[in-house]
């Protein structure tokens, strides 16, 4: 669940069967013509409109690449729906990679998913029919791109991860809310004062998923332009934005959870172990 800032200059892809400007008035940049490039990998490519989906042959992506397409589809319509807009006309690349060794040679980290908005690029290690970590990352090109970068994009990236979170959607299959409510239950949520500033220095299942539900709160009760607002302005602005204050807004949304799961039932152990799956 990491974004990387585009670092590489354009490629040029081959197209199979297409008029020749849609083929290159959206080829690959940065990080997809860097992975493109390198000899390590010997890629397979299924082309739609909205994507460029790249695998490997004998993988687990090779055996699901009709699934994965679909996928990759109703994460695009999922997440322009989270974003309140109806079209995001370049094409995505999304690579799907067998092992987190194989990520950490292109991005230097050993993640299940990268994301390069600049260059609307997803990397991907995916081993199951769970489209989470999909959803999450496209969600990041499409918002990146559409909304311009976050207020703390390069400092905390709270409201950048908060956003994706919840376009994510379940985590192993409970909604995102009822583990929130869990946590605050075993009073394991962080306060959003210190959480929002800090970040990146909580431990990331808890954090993400926090992040995830409050978004959705603040987007569902305080509508979509103030949500954009804090997007633009940041943290520092909520009160202003919302007229009420972080520890205000804090309490509501916990008030929220526990009437929404007054008995909240997660198997927390495999989540804290494993994460999402």
């Amino acid at each position: 669940m990491r974004i990387c800032p585009g670092l590489f200059l354009l490629a040029v892809a081959t197209g199979c069967g297409r008029d020749q400007d849609t083929v290159h008035r959206d080829a690959p940049i940065g990080l997809a013509a860097a992975a493109l490039r390198d000899t390590a990998f010997m890629w397979q490519t299924r082309e739609t409109d909205h994507f460029r989906v790249h695998y490997q042959a004998e993988s687990y992506a090779a055996g699901h690449i009709d699934q994965f397409v679909k996928d990759a589809e109703q994460a695009r319509a999922n997440g322009l729906q989270v974003l309140g807009v109806s079209d995001f006309e370049p094409r995505i690349d999304v690579f799907h990679l067998k092992s987190r060794e194989q990520m950490k040679h292109l991005t230097d980290y050993p993640v299940r998913g990268w994301t390069d908005p600049e260059a609307r690029s997803v990397l991907l290690v995916r081993s199951s029919d769970s489209n989470q970590g999909e959803r999450h990352e496209i969600a990041h090109v499409l918002s990146h791109n559409l909304w311009g970068h976050s207020h703390d994009w390069l400092t905390t990236g709270w409201m950048s991860e908060a956003l994706a979170t919840y376009a994510g959607g379940p985590c192993s299959g409970y909604s995102i809310d009822e583990i929130s409510a869990y946590l605050d239950r075993h009073g394991e949520l962080i306060p959003l004062d210190s959480l929002a500033p800090k970040f990146g220095t909580y431990n990331d299942l808890v954090a993400y998923l926090q992040a995830g539900s409050f978004f959705g709160y603040l987007r569902e009760e305080y509508g979509l332009a103030r949500v954009r607002a804090l997007w633009d302005q940041g943290f520092e602005r909520l009160e202003t934005t919302l007229k009420k204050s972080p520890g205000a807004i804090d309490a509501e949304w916990r008030t929220h959870l526990r009437e929404l799961y007054p008995n909240p039932k997660v198997d927390w152990a495999p989540l804290k172990k494993d994460g999402c799956q």
